[in-house]
Formats: C-alpha cells, structure tokens, sequence
C-alpha cells in the first residue's frame, strides 16, 4: 500500500477535523486531549491488548485492525508503557493517524458471515519506502492531534523554553514523553536540545495565543 501523498498542513486539517468535532460534541478542549475519548466515541474504535511480536531493538507498540475496527496495544511492552508515561497516549495518536490517513472507507469494519472467525491483521505494517512514509505521516498527526497549536502556543507564552523544567512542566500537562514534547515544540519554532542537551535556538521568540476555532463534526465521517 502507497503513502498518500499530503503535505504537513494537509496532515494538520486532519487532526483539527477530530479536535473540532471533540467541541463540538461539548468536550472541553484542554490538555491533556482526550485521545481514549476519541478512539472510543467519534471513531467508534476498541482498545484492545493482545500480544504482538516485537524485538527489543524494533519494538512494536501497537497495531491497527481496521476491518474488526480494533486498535491493538501490544501486552509485550507493558513495562516500557510502563516506565514512559505518554508512549501509550502517543501509540493510541499514532494509530488513529493511520486510520484517518491511511485507511479508506472499503477496508472498514466489514461484517462476518454468521459462524466465520477472521484473525487479526494490521494494516500498516511493511517495509520499503512507502512504509516508513506511512509511519512519519502517522507520528506527525500524532503529535498534532496531542499537542495541537491552538492548545500549546498559549501555554508556551511566559515560560523559559530553554530550559528543560518548563519543558517537563508542559509534558507533564499534555500527557506526552518528554522527548515528543522537544520535537513538537522544535517543529513549532522554539529550538531544540542537541546530544549534549546544549540548547539551539529556534525562529520563534514569543509565543502568541490563538483563537480556538470550533467547526461541525460533519467531515469526520469522510475522514479517511
């Protein structure tokens, strides 16, 4: 399966789509996003666990089973879950990323015949090219949707983004790991940390708030 072509504000409409439609069904639109809210009742997606062959050099955290309309959190990785608060908000996103992306309207939730029993597949995985596409795609409206603009820029206004405390402070309310806490705010223009955790600064001095915009949930059925 291709990766769609789509540019970055194209992946960012995407997520609006679910962060809009989550006020307009009345959900306040606070940190942290509520993502299980999302999976569970605009996507009308389950949460599962099963176990998922993984490697400790290549962990597999999760899958995506689109026609049981299942996400899968894999049960080998519940220690590293565990010891990073944020991985399994982050893995719910990333899923949702390529159900919303990667995942057309035909390959959904199709019914069993009475008596038949289907095995789970994921529909993302692979290797070449496309695949890592795939997965970049997935991990930036992750992010999006977990650290949208309108959420974070306010919060970012008075804090020393320099320095790490106000960066955990900010992780900490989001619900995210520290390390995609750095990345979105690097993304958004505030400077990351280099190998030696020297800071470099980045194009954005100040952050200014921006209005939440509140649009029907109409699209989201088309999403895909």
């Amino acid at each position: 399966m291709a990766a769609p072509v789509m540019t970055a504000r194209q992946i960012e409409r995407r997520a609006d789509v679910l962060l809009d439609a989550c006020v307009a069904r009345g959900r306040p639109l606070v940190p942290p996003v509520p993502i299980e809210w999302i999976v569970e009742h605009l996507l009308d997606l389950a949460i599962v666990w099963d176990a998922l062959p993984t490697r400790p050099d290549a962990p597999l955290l999760g899958g995506l089973d689109p026609l049981r309309g299942e996400i899968i959190l894999n049960e080998m990785e519940e220690r590293r879950f565990t010891a990073f608060p944020g991985l399994e908000a982050f893995t719910l996103a990333h899923e949702v990323g390529h159900w919303t992306l990667h995942v057309p309207p035909t390959r959904r939730r199709q019914p069993l015949l009475p008596g038949w029993e289907r095995q789970r597949r994921h529909a993302c995985g692979g290797n070449g090219a496309a695949a890592v596409q795939r997965e970049q795609q997935a991990d930036r409206f992750a992010a999006l949707l977990l650290m949208p603009a309108r959420l974070l820029l306010p919060r970012c206004a008075g804090l020393d983004l320099t320095r790490f405390p106000a960066r955990y402070l900010l992780r900490d309310e989001f619900g995210v790991s520290i390390t995609a806490m750095n990345l979105r705010l690097k993304d958004l223009g505030f400077g990351t940390f280099n190998e030696r955790d020297q800071y470099i600064p980045g194009r954005r001095t100040r952050a200014q708030p921006i209005k939440a915009r509140v649009a029907p949930p109409a699209p989201l059925l088309a999403a895909g």
